[in-house]
């Protein structure tokens, strides 16, 4: 990382996950709780993380009280509310802004919908996840009202089918048609690696799981 970080204009740079950092990990980070993969994601200099379904393997209340308050970067997720009053915890947020030098970049964080569908029965309570395209679209437009970024990048647990690296389809293809205001979309959970423009413009980029490789987007 600090090889290509060194490369970036004016020191300039973010370094984001798309969530399942924590859970189904090494044995010598899941015997300690995974609190070791926190102190590592801290030493990476990580900027932002969301959710995954992995993110939930020992349930809401252990992400919320035991990991998230190691961390030294906030998690972003705009659709993983309080399914009673559709709000969000105080432990995650809906987007972060970065300033390069006058330039401003807005991150917006999402969570795959059908995630309680991958955990234990229960472990997502007492939270809900909602459409994400329809989140980060009004987030989106609330970051860029009043000129308050310059571009729009979200990133989350989605991913393309993997079937072919030039021409991707999948969830994280159709995410990326149904956002506006957004330049970007960076996905995750299918392991599989993509770096491609669509016909609308919009750059969308995910890469494998367990570090096996990242993705520079300049």
């Amino acid at each position: 990382f600090d090889t290509y970080r060194a490369e970036a204009m004016g020191g300039n740079h973010i370094t984001l996950s798309g969530g399942d950092a924590v859970g189904a990990t090494p044995p010598i980070s899941n015997l300690f709780g995974d609190t070791p993969t926190m102190d590592a994601l801290n030493m990476l200099g990580l900027s932002a993380d969301t959710l995954g379904n992995h993110n939930f393997d020992r349930g809401s209340d252990y992400l919320r009280t035991e990991l998230i308050p190691l961390a030294e970067f906030p998690y972003l997720s705009v659709n993983t509310l309080y399914t009673a009053s559709g709000k969000l915890p105080p432990e995650w947020q809906a987007s972060a802004t970065f300033n390069f030098d006058g330039f401003k970049l807005g991150v917006v964080g999402y969570t795959l919908p059908e995630l309680a569908t991958l955990i234990f029965p229960g472990y997502l309570d007492p939270f809900q996840v909602t459409d994400p395209a329809s989140a980060i679209n009004a987030e989106a437009a609330k970051l860029r009202s009043k000129g308050k970024v310059n571009a729009v990048v979200a990133v989350g647990h989605l991913g393309g089918d993997g079937t072919d690296v030039f021409n991707p389809t999948g969830a994280l293809v159709d995410l990326a048609d149904a956002v506006v205001n957004v330049d970007a979309v960076l996905g995750g959970h299918t392991h599989a690696q993509y770096i491609h423009y669509l016909t609308n413009g919009r750059l969308v980029v995910e890469s494998p799981n367990g570090g096996q490789r990242f993705s520079r987007v300049r």
